[in-house]
């Protein structure tokens, strides 16, 4: 049994020991030397010959004696069989290939250069299913429009799938009872054949799954990246590690989804897994936390931006219902609050996102909470806008607090004029009977670049109280329509008209947020701005 320890840089890399399943010495070795699908002793050995001969339902006296050639050493139904491949960029048309004798491996990188040699083609139908224990499957190509390799539940327990490449559904489990544990899904490339299909799909009804690491793999287009879900009925889902994967979104991010935990009710739990150093983009929600038997899900370090909606959403009681943090001051030092039901010595992190859209593009650091209450220091201003997650002690990771750049200070109607950081900035927003412009002038201050972003909102009522936070922070992503960069005070001293910007607004917007941010000469310090918002 191998044994990897993670690397996590801050309080929650309390010491997660990963056990992977062993990689067992082949006694016999298989070569397939043919792209057909038959089992008859001609000159060529095949594919589903192979797994045959691996498996003890064909013997090697019923081969021909150039396929006999073709395998060496001891082969059976009780040997550490590997098969082996001498084609090159060929595609093996099969399907239904069912690997019913364990501790076999399949290398599909038969000449060694680490590069995939053998593709497996099993159009409509399933390509590879390991109904046997202790298997490996490494370097082949995959196309199935339905699962390119299915785990029969308990029977597959101990196996690894590693380095391969998935085009369409790439690794799912058949549901059935039993306990599958000890799966090693390591190094994949996967990309979908439709972008409604799901790339890794473990959900179990009856049973449990358990024990397994899902790390490294890249998976690009889905419309579900990974799904770990204890469906209706009696099952449990725990020890699951999901480490280092990129996620990416389909290209039509509607329903889009990076990862899925969940519990679907009744007696299903989900518990205890672990959520590290992911890189979830282009989804509506990166991470979904679903169920109120989903609990100690515990997500960190993770990299969760450029998503349409928020980037970790928690629903129905899930992790406890633990509640994100808040944010009470920025700068290089943050501080901030949790709720009273959190307990002290749970870990705040805190990371920027460049685009002031609420989400944790950069990890920053992280700390413990006391008295309800936490603060870190860094050693470089913030750019952009600050986020941050709480995990309790038992391991319940929360959605994401965010406080922007912008905070809009409510101000009359078409009155827009205030200040930005002190003596920075000075925005205004003059009347036309059909035109809407709004200027940024420069006024006393330190400032040499003004960046000014134009945003469109939803429609405020005059008068109205602050909108909630949740409502707020989706203010602060309306849509970008104007950026510009203006120069100010800078040597040699420029013209009065050049330290001024105007932007046409499109007819039709209803509301506009205001942010700036200047840098001052030389020392790379980031001064950020308030905003200001009004109905126009």
């Amino acid at each position: 049994m191998r044994a990897i320890a993670l690397t996590l840089s801050g309080p929650l890399a309390a010491s997660f020991v990963l056990f992977l399943a062993p990689t067992l010495a082949g006694a016999g070795t298989i070569v397939v030397s043919s792209r057909g699908d038959a089992i008859e002793a001609d000159d060529y050995l095949t594919l589903r010959e192979a797994i045959a001969l691996s498996d003890g339902s064909l013997s090697v006296a019923e081969l021909s004696a150039l396929e006999q050639a073709q395998v060496t050493g001891a082969v059976g139904a009780t040997i550490a069989d590997s098969i082996t491949f001498e084609l090159w960029a060929y595609n093996i048309a099969t399907s239904g290939l069912q690997v019913s004798d364990g501790n076999t491996t399949f290398e599909g990188d038969f000449d060694g250069d680490g590069s995939i040699d053998v593709v497996v083609d099993a159009g409509g139908a399933v390509a590879l299913v390991l109904a046997s224990p202790g298997n490996t499957v490494r370097g082949i190509r995959f196309r199935s429009t339905v699962a390119g390799i299915v785990l029969q539940q308990a029977a597959a327990s101990h196996s690894t799938i590693a380095g391969c490449w998935f085009d369409g559904p790439a690794i799912l489990n058949d549901t059935s009872s039993g306990a599958l544990t000890n799966v090693d899904i390591l190094e994949n490339v996967m990309r979908p054949s439709n972008p409604s299909e799901t790339a890794i799909s473990l959900v179990v009804s009856s049973g449990s799954i358990s024990d397994v690491l899902i790390a490294e793999n890249h998976i690009d287009g889905y419309e579900l990246g990974v799904t770990v879900t204890a469906a209706l009925g009696t099952c449990d889902v725990f020890a699951i590690v999901i480490f280092n994967n990129t996620i990416l979104g389909a290209p039509d991010p509607l329903f889009s989804r990076g990862l899925v935990v969940a519990s679907d009710g009744g007696a299903a739990r989900t518990s205890d897994v672990l959520i590290a150093s992911n890189r979830m983009t282009g989804h509506v929600r990166g991470l979904e936390i679903n169920g109120p038997g989903t609990e100690r899900v515990t997500a960190t370090e993770n990299l969760i931006f450029d998503n349409d909606s928020v980037p970790i959403q928690i629903n129905t009681g899930a992790n406890g219902g633990i509640l994100p943090p808040t944010i009470t001051s920025v700068g290089t030092t943050f501080t901030g609050t949790v709720d009273s039901t959190i307990p002290d010595g749970s870990t705040v992190e805190l990371f920027y996102d460049f685009d002031d859209s609420c989400e944790p593009e950069a990890y920053r650091s992280s700390t413990t909470t006391s008295a309800g209450a936490w603060s870190i220091t860094v050693s470089t201003p913030q750019f952009g806008t600050v986020t941050a997650t709480v995990t309790d002690p038992s391991g319940n990771t929360s959605a994401v607090g965010c406080m922007p750049n912008c905070v809009p200070s409510r101000t009359a109607r078409n009155n827009l004029i205030a200040p930005f950081n002190p003596d920075v900035l000075t925005c205004t927003l003059p009347v036309s009977p059909s035109i809407w412009v709004a200027e940024v002038t420069h006024a006393a201050g330190p400032a040499t670049l003004a960046i000014l972003h134009i945003h469109s909102l939803p429609s405020i009522s005059t008068g109205a109280p602050a909108p909630p936070p949740v409502i707020y922070r989706k203010l602060c992503r309306g849509t970008l329509f104007a950026s510009i960069v203006m120069a100010t005070d800078e040597i040699p001293p420029i013209s009065a008209a050049q330290r001024s910007c105007s932007v046409a607004i499109p007819p039709g917007l209803s509301c506009l947020q205001f942010c700036a941010q200047a840098v001052t000469s030389g020392s790379g310090v980031i001064a950020l701005s308030n905003a200001i918002d009004g109905n126009l």
